[in-house]
């Protein structure tokens, strides 16, 4: 069985950045559209929002719960989503971890920093959903190490 390598801060960042940057495109578009698209009255704001829910939702949710087990950028990284089991996550838990990044997020970052020093290199929104990032070449976690979380 092959050793599994949790997926580091800083190839995680990397990963988002690299998502950030190939959404920024359709969001781009998406904004400079809405006017013709008979949204009037709505701002900016909330047309970034509905955005954000729509796409990054769903492109988190299928990607990571693809045979791929990754987004653009993890994919582009080495990088891919399991359960503790190893296994592929549903499309729920991989939209969920969407959402629950902005609990990670909220104080201060402090979510995602704990991925720099936790064992399993895990924020609070993988811990939420009993997922982790690992190495695209990396074997299934071992059952055992996640048994005490």
């Amino acid at each position: 069985m092959t050793e599994v390598v949790y997926a580091g801060f800083w190839r995680r960042i990397a990963s988002i950045t690299i998502d950030i940057v190939i959404l920024w495109v359709p969001a781009s578009l998406f904004r400079w559209c809405a006017p013709y698209l008979g949204v009037e009255g709505i701002t900016l704001e909330v047309i970034d929002f509905i955005y954000l829910m729509m796409v990054w939702f769903l492109y988190y949710g299928f990607l990571e719960s693809s045979s791929r087990q990754a987004t653009l950028g993890k994919q582009m990284m080495g990088l891919k989503v399991v359960n503790y089991e190893g296994e592929r996550v549903s499309f729920l838990i991989a939209a969920g971890r969407f959402l629950t990044q902005f609990i990670s997020i909220l104080p201060l970052g402090f979510g995602i920093f704990m991925i720099g020093w936790t064992e399993k290199k895990q924020g609070i929104h993988d811990m939420l959903l009993k997922c982790v990032v690992i190495r695209n070449s990396a074997g299934p976690p071992n059952k055992s190490k996640h048994a005490e979380l």
